[in-house]
């Protein structure tokens, strides 16, 4: 997966964007293996100069993939903090699309196998 990131208003050290190549690393198993082209923007950033405690770091991952686009952003009160949460966010997306995808192909299963049961009767 190809990955680019950006940081505005911050600079990320080096340990926290290791941090970061990790949770994209676990986000990339949920990817189809056949998909090359899967291509994610992230972009980490700091909201305010003046506040020191709250939510002030943001994190957002756009990811462009066979299954769909994707979007994911998420705040937190560290950097480590709000990519925890944004790729819980994408995580989420993305199983929910895996499982509408399979329930979609278990319920034309089930249409095909009722219309054979009905033209045998």
């Amino acid at each position: 997966m190809r990955t680019s990131i950006k940081e505005t208003s911050l600079r990320l050290l080096p340990t926290q964007t290791r941090y970061l190549e990790r949770k994209l690393a676990a986000v990339e198993k949920l990817l189809r293996q056949d998909d090359t082209l899967a291509a994610a923007d992230v972009e980490i950033e700091r909201t305010t100069r003046h506040h020191r405690q709250g939510k002030v770091f943001r994190a957002e991952i756009n990811l462009r993939a066979v299954q769909g686009n994707f979007r994911a952003e998420a705040y937190g009160e560290s950097v480590m903090a709000a990519i925890d949460a944004v790729k819980e966010e994408i995580t989420r997306q993305l199983a929910q699309k895996k499982d509408k995808s399979i329930a979609l192909r278990k319920k034309g299963a089930q249409k095909v196998k009722q219309e054979l049961h009905d033209a045998v009767l």
